[in-house]
C-alpha cells in the first residue's frame, strides 16, 4: 500500500512539473539568448556537421537534441520555421525537467527514505529556477538530468554491488 501511495505522489509531482513548465513556456514565448546560439549550431550540424563541431565553442550534444526535437515536433509549429526551431530547442529541457524531478525522488528515497523523497520531489518541482530552465531553450536541464542519472546509477551500483550499474553511470 505504501509503495502505491509513493508512486501516486510521484505521479502528482510529475504532473505538477509538467503543468508548471508548460505554463512557463506559454507565458514566455521568446527563448533565452543562449538558445539562439544552440539553434544556430544545430542548423550548422544539419548542413556540415564536421565543420560545425570543429568551429563551435559549444558541445554538439544539445544542438543534436534540438535537431531531434525539431524533427519530432516541428510539425506543431505549422508554417513558422523560427517557432519550429524554438519548439525543438524546448522539448528536451522540458523532458529533462520531468526526468530530473523523478531522479531527485529516486535519490532521496534511496538515501533518506520515502517521506524525505516526497519532500525533495515537491520542493524540486516547485523551485522557479528549475522550472524556468526546463521551459526554455537551455542545455542546463538535460545536463542536470544526465548528472542525476549517473549519481543514481552509482548509488544502485554500491547498493547492489553490481558492475553493470557502474557501467550505466
Amino acid at each position: 500500500m505504501r509503495r502505491t501511495s509513493d508512486r501516486v505522489f510521484l505521479a502528482g509531482a510529475l504532473l505538477l512539473v509538467a503543468a508548471l513548465q508548460t505554463i512557463q513556456a506559454v507565458r514566455s514565448p521568446v527563448i533565452q539568448k543562449d538558445g539562439f546560439v544552440f539553434i544556430a549550431l544545430a542548423r550548422d550540424l544539419l548542413h556540415d556537421p564536421i565543420r560545425a563541431v570543429r568551429d563551435a565553442n559549444q558541445h554538439p550534444g544539445y544542438p543534436a537534441m534540438i535537431l531531434a526535437g525539431k524533427g519530432a515536433l516541428g510539425w506543431a509549429a505549422g508554417d513558422d520555421p523560427p517557432r519550429a526551431w524554438a519548439l525543438g530547442a524546448r522539448v528536451f529541457p522540458w523532458i529533462g525537467g520531468l526526468a530530473s524531478t523523478w531522479l531527485v525522488w529516486l535519490l532521496a528515497r534511496r538515501i533518506f527514505g520515502a517521506p524525505a523523497a516526497r519532500i525533495a520531489a515537491i520542493v524540486f518541482a516547485t523551485l522557479p529556477l528549475f522550472r524556468r530552465n526546463a521551459a526554455d531553450a537551455l542545455s542546463d536541464t538535460p545536463c542536470l538530468g544526465l548528472y542525476l542519472a549517473a549519481a543514481w546509477c552509482l548509488m544502485e551500483a554500491f547498493a547492489r554491488r553490481s558492475i553493470a550499474w557502474i557501467l550505466g553511470a
